[in-house]
C-alpha cells in the first residue's frame, strides 16, 4: 500500500511603505507532492448482520435470502518515515443471495 501525500506552503508577505496609508500583499502558494511507500499496513473486520430466508415451503424460494451486513472495519498502515495511522469504518451491504444446494 503506497500512500500520496501533498504539501502546500502559503506565504503572504505584505509590504508597507511610508509614504502611502495601506499595504500591499503578494501571495506565494507552493505544493509538493510525495509518493511513501508502506513498512507494513493490514486491516480487520467484525461481521455482524441480518438474514431473512423467503420462504420454507417452497423448494426455489426456500434458496432465495434477503441479507443485510455491517462490517465495522479497523485499518492501519506506517508508511516510511511517518507515525503509524489508525482508520476505522463501518461497510454496509445489503442484497439477495441464492444458496446452490
Amino acid at each position: 500500500m503506497n500512500s500520496d501525500v501533498s504539501v502546500s506552503h502559503r506565504i503572504t508577505r505584505s509590504d508597507l511603505n511610508n509614504e502611502e496609508l495601506y499595504a500591499s500583499y503578494r501571495e506565494v502558494e507552493e505544493f509538493e507532492s510525495h509518493r511513501l511507500r508502506s513498512n507494513y499496513w493490514g486491516a480487520t473486520y467484525a461481521l455482524a448482520g441480518l438474514d431473512f430466508q423467503l420462504s420454507r415451503k417452497s423448494p426455489f424460494l426456500s434458496n432465495l435470502h434477503l441479507f443485510y451486513e455491517m462490517r465495522p472495519t479497523v485499518q492501519f498502515s506506517a508508511p516510511a518515515g511517518v507515525a503509524a495511522q489508525v482508520q476505522g469504518g463501518v461497510r454496509s451491504v445489503f442484497g439477495l443471495r441464492f444458496d446452490l444446494r
